[in-house]
């Protein structure tokens, strides 16, 4: 009965990456629009990097390879022009709106499970070769494996940590993210989302200890307790 609820559970996740997905699609595409008019501002950048990041790390967490490795070649291009490396001209954005389009077709083939044909690895070779100009083309799209993605282990080190009390039918986390945390395109809210679909949140930010706090109550379960300090 564990494992059918568990099961259950990643279903509903997984329910909820897509509507999430259409959403960050939604504003992909408005942001990208926004720089083809010549109306974008840094916010637009860092929102339209966002949406690709964040299909990204929940495509990740479902193993979908194809869409993983398309949103990394997308991520590093916006990344080029975040970090003003790279200059938005006309031909790039023309670039990223197809990528945007490609984008949606590999949400939607992982979401469906219908086939798709190779032509996306010609547009994540075109992505690539504007973010490594004179690398080979191709390369990345004949083999995702050989990409620069690597999942970064999140530490979670114990030894010390201010905890607060926790009662035995309550898990409390404690999130401490870095000042560079949305500078980097980062959305913790993904993260309380999830939680939420555990059982009752509580969110508590805590300004004076400069970190945002999450209780986690079990529904009543007498289970253990922990205490947890991320810092990513």
């Amino acid at each position: 009965m564990e494992n059918r609820d568990m099961i259950d559970s990643m279903a509903a996740i997984r329910v909820t990456f897509f509507q999430e997905c259409e959403e960050q699609l939604a504003d992909l595409e408005s942001g990208l629009v926004a720089f083809a008019e010549g109306t974008a501002d840094p916010d637009t950048l860092n929102a339209v990097f966002r949406s690709v990041h964040s299909i990204k790390g929940g495509a990740g967490a479902f193993q979908l390879t194809d869409l993983v490795t398309f949103a990394h070649g997308f991520e590093t291009v916006l990344d080029e022009i975040r970090s003003t490396r790279l200059e938005p001209r006309p031909e790039i954005v023309r670039t990223m709106l197809h990528a945007a389009d490609v984008l949606a077709d590999l949400v939607r083939v992982a979401r469906d499970g219908a086939p798709i044909g190779p032509g996306w690895r010609d547009v994540l070779a075109d992505l690539d070769g504007i973010a490594n100009p004179g690398s080979v083309s191709g390369t990345p799209a004949d083999d995702p494996e050989q990409g620069d993605f690597v999942p970064i282990a999140i530490q979670i080190p114990l030894d010390g940590v201010d905890t607060w009390p926790c009662s035995p039918d309550e898990v409390r986390v404690l999130l401490q993210p870095r000042p560079t945390l949305f500078a980097r395109g980062h959305d913790p809210l993904p993260v309380l989302r999830e939680l939420a679909l555990l059982g009752d949140v509580r969110p508590v930010c805590d300004l004076s200890r400069r970190r945002c706090c999450v209780t986690h109550e079990r529904g009543g379960s007498r289970g253990g307790s922990a205490c947890l300090s991320g810092r990513p």
